[in-house]
């Protein structure tokens, strides 16, 4: 049975991924599994500098596709990034490498050593990709949005981060998904990965960067009035670039 349902979730490709290169780093492997699964990301507004003590908020609205979108082309611009993943994920051995990894919110534990080793690496010049919701977002009216995101992370970009960017992933799942991370939210996560599975054409997946916020800013806000502002500027994106195109 359990076989069959890894099968049927597409679990047992990503395994063959880890081993073909059971050493690979985890860029490596995302930018492996993103190839894999046809994902192909175009970036708009992102300035190929390198970046440093930056943390990355991310929208959260499709699970995979949106780390896939975004990890192999940041990694590459953003030294030593590293993303804020579910606890989870570190089943995935690559991933580990890449990772600082939390307690999901219904675990109800926090995370007092996770968030002082997201300060330590962002103090030391790190980068940090994280999706402050936590959890997958949901539809409304037909639009997905993000659930409300954590004050932790804000309190720490406040106190470490050089400077913060948001980052719109511009992609969703389909219908059915949604109704079922509504009703049986725990359920969903294998829809997720069966979702991803199923794609079979290649996909563009517009990744839209915002400008950031620098220390001298977010100093002077409280992790409220952060999360506002870039919450505020992320869903805007979309706006910003259809006006530009």
């Amino acid at each position: 049975m359990r076989k069959l349902v890894l099968k049927w979730s597409g679990y047992d490709r990503v395994r063959k991924l880890i081993d073909l290169d059971p050493e690979q780093d985890g860029h490596s492997f995302l930018r492996r599994a993103a190839e894999e699964f046809q994902i192909h990301a175009c970036f708009f507004g992102l300035e190929e500098r390198q970046f440093k003590s930056t943390i990355f908020f991310c929208t959260h609205h499709t699970g995979a596709i949106d780390l896939l979108a975004t990890y192999p082309t940041l990694g590459m611009l953003a030294p030593d990034l590293r993303v804020v993943v579910n606890r989870k994920l570190l089943a995935l051995e690559p991933m580990a490498k890449i990772s600082i990894s939390v307690n999901p919110l219904s675990s109800g534990i926090r995370n007092p050593e996770a968030r002082a080793e997201i300060t330590n690496h962002l103090r030391k010049g790190g980068n940090i990709l994280v999706f402050p919701a936590g959890k997958v977002g949901i539809m409304r009216g037909g639009e997905v949005r993000d659930l409300p995101w954590r004050t932790g992370i804000a309190e720490i970009a406040r106190d470490a981060a050089e400077q913060v960017i948001p980052v719109y992933v511009k992609a969703k799942n389909d219908t059915f998904f949604y109704a079922i991370r509504e009703c049986f939210p725990r359920l969903s996560m294998l829809f997720l990965l069966r979702y991803l599975h199923r794609r079979t054409e290649k996909s563009v997946v517009s990744v839209l960067m915002g400008k950031p916020t620098s220390r001298k800013v977010l100093k002077q806000l409280s992790a409220e009035e952060i999360l506002r502002r870039l919450r505020r500027e992320l869903y805007s994106l979309p706006v910003q670039f259809s006006q530009q195109g």
